[in-house]
């Protein structure tokens, strides 16, 4: 529907995502773009969840992933999402696919557990980060021991 695909949670209202993202002649990554803006709205999107439901049986990965994880965010108005979450959580062929589906659950009905989730996989990030950052440095001095050695 628009070719005009930067930051569209601030450019449209909730109807005008759900038109954007539900448009099939639209590329698949604009409207898991389109998706996830509607997850950022959060309770707010709760006209958007049949929407978001419908794509779910949708053939793209990102897609979907974007669905479950917006429908994960809008709360108790999502709960008539669980049964095609679990549906998708179980059949999907990506496991990307089925980890949103599983955490949208999570979030759905457990909101406790899925913060606890959440705040492991950032710190699980955070020291992947700085793991990576030692390893960048151990090269930085063994490249820098190497060229002093050889000028």
């Amino acid at each position: 529907m628009s070719s005009d695909h930067n930051n569209p949670e601030q450019m449209w209202s909730v109807e005008e995502l759900i038109a954007n993202m539900k448009d099939v002649s639209d590329d698949p990554g604009s409207r898991a773009l389109f998706a996830r803006a509607l997850g950022e709205r959060g309770a707010e999107a709760a006209s958007a969840v049949t929407a978001l439901i419908e794509v779910l049986s949708e053939n793209d990965s990102s897609l979907q992933m974007e669905a479950a994880d917006a429908l994960g965010k809008m709360g108790s108005a999502a709960l008539s999402a669980i049964p095609s979450l679990q549906q998708l959580e179980t059949t999907a062929s990506s496991q990307g696919v089925r980890n949103a589906a599983h955490e949208a659950i999570l979030a759905l009905t457990d909101p406790a557990e899925y913060q606890h989730l959440q705040g492991r996989r950032q710190r699980s990030a955070l020291v992947l980060l700085l793991v990576c950052a030692g390893v960048v440095a151990l090269l930085a001095v063994g490249i820098w021991l190497i060229v002093r050695r050889y000028l």
